[in-house]
């Protein structure tokens, strides 16, 4: 799971906003802000359990041990 955190770079919060107000504006029903959101937005609509389980594992990999 680190390794998967490593990969995954943030996104600029100006770069973030202007893709949600992008999105707002053009009326979008769901905003994708990076490339992780839309890798979990794929992941659960193949397999929400999937999904439920790897964000379980990324969230559980953040806590102190």
């Amino acid at each position: 799971m680190k390794q998967l955190q490593r990969i995954i770079k943030p996104l600029a919060p100006s770069k973030a906003a202007k893709i949600i107000i992008d999105g707002i504006e053009k009326n979008h029903y769901r905003i994708l802000v990076g490339i992780d959101a839309a890798f979990m937005d794929f992941l659960y609509r193949l397999s929400p359990k999937l999904s439920a389980q790897l964000m379980y594992q990324l969230m559980k990999s953040l806590l102190p041990e």
